[in-house]
């Protein structure tokens, strides 16, 4: 190298300058390829960050997103696609404060208008229904990313038909869209419509065999409220193919095997879940039904009454005890079984009554609350502080709400958490 190098300087300067001036010409085409291979590399890494974002696949595109906004930081498509990526994630601040940065940019001004309205629906703040509605009707090009905002407000405040209104919209624009399927199957089912919830949870299952959600549910709407045993046993059966060791799959097939009258095969299936689990939610319940369909009547009456210290509100077993003790003649367990179960039967009717009028009454406070001291008594705890939480939401000073948490909250042992609702409601003297 050395001696090229004296070569060079030895020649004459038309020749070191022709030397020269080729190895600057070298040297910029060199830089100018680097520079537009890292732009190309930028380039990708947005392109697959909007990719990334129409999957749901928010930490992807967080992660595409990082180079290209070192590179550029005041880029306006770049940080209102981390807005929009944010929002979607349920990182609401920190989607504020890329509109914040898009807001200085000027970038967009009525999409991120939009944008803004849409984190403050995903707070919770109300009031945008009609406007958000007004831009999926006129036809908006963001329809589908508003439509996904309002099913979630809408479910979250058991606004059901609304939320079936906008899950249709949805459907007719992405009509294969798995996730919504499977949402329009449950509030299908909250609203009694079994038929329509089955068709939805077949057309998901049959665009996606491999979602394990959608199949579970699916099995539990055929074995519960279609009567269909032996078609919800083959689901739960490749549900346990692909997990074995679940217990809500045995639990689910042992149903199964009960209902269809191989009440063998489902004390096998339970007899191995209790060998495991023995107080798993529903498992005494069911090993208590096989015994009283054997006409074994006092070893039901032990089982459901162990599923019973596990679970005071469990109206199946309740039920199933009942007729146990009227065949083994004990009158007086009996008639203190059938007035719990009344009350049990009173409570879900009510629900179930109170579930039809919130259909037209969805943001009515003393509808969710009620509801939700039904479901608290009835051991559905999270059920019942969701509802209590909303019917604060809409009248912050409501007293039964208040004083059904303050109850709540004092009979877990927890002071701290009652004393706020307390204050609103007082105990009486």
């Amino acid at each position: 190298m050395f001696a090229r190098l004296r070569r060079l300087f030895a020649a004459p300067w038309s020749s070191r300058r022709r030397v020269v001036l080729s190895a600057a010409v070298l040297l910029g085409l060199a830089a100018g390829a680097a520079y537009g291979g890292r732009a190309l590399w930028l380039e990708h890494h947005f392109r697959a960050a909007e990719r990334a974002q129409e999957r749901r696949n928010f930490r992807a595109a967080v992660a595409h997103l990082a180079p290209y906004l070192a590179a550029y930081p005041d880029s306006g498509p770049a940080h209102f696609l981390a807005a929009r990526t944010a929002r979607r994630a349920g990182r609401l601040d920190e989607g504020d404060a890329h509109l914040d940065v898009c807001r200085r940019l000027n970038y967009r001004p009525d999409d991120v208008d939009l944008e803004r309205v849409l984190v403050k629906v995903r707070r919770g703040e109300p009031h945008f229904d009609a406007y958000l509605r007004g831009q999926v009707e006129h036809g908006h090009p963001d329809s589908l990313l508003i439509l996904e905002v309002l099913m979630d407000d809408y479910l979250r405040n058991y606004s059901l038909l609304d939320a079936l209104w906008a899950m249709n919209q949805y459907l007719e624009r992405r009509p294969d869209e798995v996730a919504v399927l499977l949402g329009r199957a449950f509030v299908w089912e909250k609203i009694f419509a079994y038929g329509d919830a089955e068709r939805d949870y077949r057309r998901a299952l049959e665009i996606d065999p491999d979602n394990e959600d959608g199949r579970r549910r699916f099995a539990e709407l055929l074995l519960m409220r279609r009567g269909s045993p032996e078609e919800a046993a083959a689901e739960y059966e490749r549900l346990r193919a692909r997990d074995p060791d679940n217990p809500a799959y045995v639990l689910g097939l042992a149903r199964c095997r009960r209902q269809a009258g191989r009440l063998d095969a489902a004390r096998g299936l339970l007899a191995e879940l209790l060998e495991r689990d023995p107080h798993f939610p529903g498992t005494r319940t069911e090993m208590g039904r096989v015994a009283a369909d054997e006409e074994r009547t006092g070893e039901a009456i032990d089982w459901l009454k162990k599923a019973i210290a596990d679970a005071p509100r469990d109206r199946v077993a309740y039920s199933t005890l009942l007729n146990c003790l009227r065949l083994a003649g004990r009158e007086e367990e009996e008639r203190a079984c059938r007035k719990t179960l009344d009350q049990l039967d009173a409570d879900l009717k009510r629900v179930d009554d109170l579930t039809r009028a919130a259909l037209n009454r969805p943001y009515d406070p003393d509808l969710r609350c009620e509801l939700g001291v039904l479901f608290l008594r009835n051991g559905e705890e999270a059920e019942g502080l969701r509802l209590l939480g909303l019917a604060l939401e809409q009248d912050p000073g409501h007293r039964e709400a208040h004083r059904a948490l303050a109850t709540w909250f004092e009979g877990k042992g927890q002071p701290e958490r009652a004393a706020p609702h307390r204050r609103f409601a007082p105990r009486e003297p």
